[in-house]
């Protein structure tokens, strides 16, 4: 692991610079039992009339062994963990961005050195059937946000090799398409059924203090903010970071929104009267769907 003042260990090799701020490329919910089991039995989830669906067991030299959810876009995840995020005991909920090139994460990092901002940089290996040892997977930058923060944020760049590795294909300019690479990742492409795109908006409640070190981080890395008290807005590449400040309800995740082929007006899914996905919440016009959370303390 290293920190801002030591970026120098299995980084990248060169640095490129981007010209977009990183995407937006999946959140995680920790969630409590009786809520992921809802979520599993729910046959528009899990028989994938929604969206691609995946029950994930992978190993990573950030997390060792753990089991995900998935729903898949077509370009971005929503995923779900039980009872707690790896070793990281108070998150309940996480950001990753992604960059489009080899190196852009170098130049991220320079940023947050420039602007006073700690950080860790790690690179993550994955165990992959067949090898002796963990393969690389990606380059991690993580933004400091405090020891209790509920809230953590990757930076992901995944590496050419593996990118190469399970198939997926380049883009122009050796640029990774993220569809392409959940597409190989997953042996499927999402259907022209699938009503679920992409994540195109999270909201998420914090402290103030907290509201304000995120919204600086972003900035930082290219994203526009926006402020309505008691709401900042950090807008990015056909997403929307929505951070709503509070001294003191309970921290994370309000809201997930997703874009929709098409308006589909009248279906809703309880999930444990924790979580609720609506589609179409606005009526016959409304080509989103809404995946509302009530936050809860993570647990150790």
């Amino acid at each position: 692991m290293a920190t801002q003042a030591n970026v120098a260990i299995e980084t990248p090799e060169s640095t490129t610079a981007f010209s977009t701020p990183p995407h937006f490329d999946h959140v995680f919910v920790v969630v409590d039992g009786k809520t992921l089991q809802s979520i599993n039995d729910c046959r528009f989830l899990a028989n994938e009339e929604f969206g691609r669906f995946w029950l994930k067991e992978s190993e990573s030299t950030l997390l060792g062994k753990y089991r995900a959810t998935n729903v898949f876009g077509q370009n971005t995840i929503v995923e779900f963990f039980l009872d707690r995020f790896g070793p990281f005991t108070s998150v309940n909920v996480g950001l990753v961005l992604s960059f489009d090139h080899a190196g852009e994460a170098i130049e991220a990092r320079q940023r947050l050195q420039a602007n006073g901002i700690p950080f860790h940089a790690e690179f993550i290996r994955r165990n992959v059937a067949g090898e002796a040892n963990p393969v690389p997977w990606y380059h991690l930058t993580r933004p400091e946000l405090g020891a209790d923060c509920p809230l953590t944020m990757f930076l992901s760049e995944i590496t050419p090799e593996y990118y190469a590795r399970i198939g997926a294909q380049f883009g122009e300019n050796r640029r990774q398409d993220r569809s392409a690479y959940l597409e190989a990742l997953l042996k499927r492409p999402q259907k022209p059924e699938h009503p679920f795109l992409d994540v195109i908006g999270v909201t998420i409640r914090l402290r103030p203090d907290r509201v304000k070190t995120v919204a600086k981080i972003l900035e930082v890395l290219g994203y526009e903010r926006r402020e309505e008290c008691p709401i900042t807005e950090l807008r990015g590449p056909e997403s929307a970071i929505k951070l709503v400040s509070d001294e003191s309800a309970v921290e994370g995740l309000l809201a997930i929104q997703l874009k929709l082929k098409t308006p589909d007006t009248g279906r809703r899914f309880e999930f444990n009267e924790i979580s609720s996905l609506v589609l179409s919440p606005r009526g016959a016009q409304d080509s989103q769907a809404t995946w509302s959370f009530i936050p809860q303390q993570s647990r150790s």
